[in-house]
């Protein structure tokens, strides 16, 4: 381990079962940007889990999540998996947003129905997919493989 890395908490898996090292900068200021709507998400799902009033892309979500139910390992996450890539067109950010790289919540990319290979990794990593289906089990060659698949489309 590098000296100058910080050890990662108990508490906290290493995302895809890998070491990793702290971000800095820009990419940094994009993921913490997404995570904070993330959360805020996070806060709408669990009053739609509590019965209160739920808009149709978190609804949308918790769909997709549905799709796995009574699977468990690989056949979950192909079929979460295999959800998302069904709600997402494929569709670069310079054409969606006017932009060469915007980086979407997974409620942004779902009631748009497009995204890029990021945005499609985003809500396939999101916190509800990942309390369906955790990072462990998933690794990342499955959104690998789908965004390959997706930006090779012309």
């Amino acid at each position: 381990m590098r000296q100058d890395v910080a050890p990662q908490s108990d508490q906290q898996a290493p995302l895809f079962g890998m070491e990793t090292e702290p971000v800095a900068g820009e990419l940094a200021a994009k993921w913490r940007a997404v995570e904070a709507d993330i959360d805020r998400e996070q806060q709408v799902l669990a009053r739609c889990r509590a019965q209160e009033a739920c808009p149709a892309v978190a609804q949308e979500l918790l769909d997709i999540v549905a799709e796995g139910a009574g699977r468990s390992g690989r056949a979950r996450v192909g079929l979460i998996n295999r959800a998302v890539d069904l709600a997402i067109t494929p569709t670069r950010d310079e054409a969606q947003w006017g932009v060469a790289d915007h980086w979407s919540p997974p409620f942004e990319t779902l009631q748009s129905h497009r995204g890029d290979c990021e945005d499609y990794a985003i809500v396939s990593t999101s916190r509800c997919c990942r309390q369906a289906c955790p990072i462990k089990t998933c690794g990342s060659s499955s959104c690998e493989t789908s965004c390959r698949r997706k930006t090779m489309r012309p």
